[in-house]
């Protein structure tokens, strides 16, 4: 008990283990209030505005994380009651206080310090917390909640209901924005709920300490219940806002499963909590979060080729879990789920489609030539070459040309490519954080043979293993292929036929992926 912040309301100044890092610390300058953080009115979402209430709600969450609601359906007197009945928890005799006090992170209800890895912290936060279960059933968790007061059980009981009907509502809200399926949200995606009460004692130097340090919510969504003392800030653009209390409205953060879900559609609001000298301030958190073994994922309906997932599939109690593992730090918490491979294709994709545009524009073709169907196809292969022990006998591979349309090579820093140019070999060094792009067959013959393809092969070394990865794009297999009709001229008569892709394709594996003689069959006689 005598841990407890609150116990320590009379410290001159701040001990050791409360004084964060320089860089964390809050400083001494003020922050001043945000005026343009959404407040929106939810008043008429049964009525003609729903999609305009939706799209409100999708603005905010992409450009701050969070938002205020007003006329949300939870009723003033019951905010006041349940604000109340929160601080008349802090205010009880020590004697009432140990009886819900625990140093069991497994205790479902129970009030502490800090947060649940006290044990662990290097440095502490200046908050006090008073933690329970609130679903899936409300019932049976309300038998473990405090005794005292004694109208605490039924007040909060009631905001509780309140506050799950409108953290559904808002959920659905968000899956109409999307343009997900009626209830995406519903069942097990936010089967649970807990509530965190915060107690932030006047602090004796509020610049060296934080109620909170920087981070964001590891569950769905959160709905905040702030209370008429200020100290919530959001992190946007690189510098600190603040976030005035506003009577009687509700405060929403989009949890990192919202983030990931919509595919960064939507982002989960970095914020903090400071203190201040003079006023004790009580906050509400009711977190809603995934059943432990719910699958999350960004949702199929927004995945297409341009839009690929960027994170991969995991249970929430494994994306908690590292998440208590790593004491929630922003700057690391998402890498084990983020789909680092999807990532990297839909950027090369973004790439190969401006380099096959910027061709387009040299030989004087329309804008988008080489889009849709010539383009339309990639693959990904991923080469390892491990050490040789006579490298002068073997390749990695033989000489070839790419049979596509256009690759993106990523190198490595180990020697290995090289180009058949004027009947030499040459090696193709690697240029760190360069990419190697090979022209294919395809482009060869769309251009007229203005282009070439490259004629290369892959050695190996005695040494070093050498990995390279090689993103493949390609037409559609019934595109059909033939030099450009706007580089055909009296003097530039076409040199190949026209022919469907999968055509070519099969030409080549017929001759065991040999490139030469791969363009006889489709030249045209002179």
């Amino acid at each position: 008990m005598e841990i407890l912040v609150s116990s320590r309301s009379n410290l001159q100044s701040l001990s050791e283990k409360y004084i964060f890092p320089e860089e964390t610390r809050p400083g001494k300058v003020a922050i001043a209030l945000c005026e343009s953080i959404p407040v929106i009115d939810l008043g008429d979402i049964a009525g003609h505005n729903r999609a305009n209430t939706a799209q409100e709600i999708l603005k905010a969450s992409q450009e701050f994380g969070f938002f205020q609601v007003i006329n949300h359906g939870v009723s003033k007197a019951l905010m006041n009651d349940t604000m109340s009945v929160f601080k008349e928890v802090f205010e009880m005799p020590a004697e009432d206080l140990a009886g819900i006090y625990s140093e069991d992170p497994d205790r479902s209800c129970r009030l502490f310090t800090s947060s649940n890895s006290y044990a662990n912290e290097d440095v502490h936060n200046w908050r006090d917390f008073l933690r329970h279960p609130c679903h899936p059933d409300l019932d049976a968790c309300i038998q473990q909640w405090p005794e005292k007061p004694t109208r605490y059980r039924q007040v909060v009981g009631n905001y509780s209901t309140e506050v799950m009907k409108l953290a559904s509502g808002i959920l659905e809200l968000i899956s109409e924005g999307l343009g997900l399926e009626s209830g995406y949200f519903g069942g097990e995606l936010s089967e649970n709920a807990f509530l965190s009460v915060n107690r932030y004692p006047p602090c004796p130097d509020p610049s060296l300490t934080l109620g909170l340090p920087k981070h964001c919510d590891p569950n769905l969504i959160t709905i905040l219940l702030q209370g008429d003392v200020c100290g919530l800030q959001v992190f946007k653009d690189g510098e600190w806002i603040g976030v005035g209390p506003v009577p009687h409205a509700l405060v929403i953060n989009i949890g990192y499963q919202l983030q990931i879900i919509s595919n960064n559609k939507l982002k989960g609001a970095e914020h903090r909590a400071v203190t201040n000298s003079k006023d004790a301030r009580t906050s509400a958190a009711f977190f809603v979060s995934p059943r432990g073994d719910s699958i999350v994922e960004p949702a199929r309906e927004l995945i297409k080729e341009d839009n690929r997932p960027l994170y991969r599939a995991f249970e929430f109690r494994e994306f908690f879990s590292n998440y208590m593992n790593e004491k929630g730090n922003v700057e690391v918490v998402l890498e084990p789920f983020k789909q680092v491979v999807g990532n990297y294709a839909t950027e090369v994709m973004k790439l190969t489609s401006g380099i096959l545009e910027l061709i387009s524009e040299g030989l004087g073709l329309e804008s988008g030539y080489f889009g849709d169907k010539l383009s339309e196809t990639s693959l990904l292969s991923v080469n390892r070459y491990p050490p040789c022990p006579d490298p002068s006998l073997t390749l990695g591979l033989p000489k070839h040309c790419d049979p596509n349309l256009i690759t993106i090579l990523l190198q490595g820093d180990v020697c290995g490519l090289q180009v058949f140019k004027d009947g030499e070999w040459i090696g193709v060094g690697p240029v760190p954080n360069a990419f190697v792009i090979n022209i294919g067959y395809q482009l060869q013959i769309i251009s007229n043979n203005k282009l070439k393809g490259a004629e290369h092969r892959a050695v190996t070394n005695s040494k070093d293993a050498r990995t390279s990865a090689a993103f493949f794009v390609s037409p559609r297999g019934d595109s059909i292929i033939e030099p450009a009709r706007e580089l055909i001229k009296a003097d530039n008569r076409p040199l190949y036929r026209a022919f469907e892709f999968r055509e070519f394709v099969s030409n080549l594996r017929n001759g065991k992926g040999k490139s030469e003689g791969a363009l006889e069959p489709f030249k045209l006689q002179a």
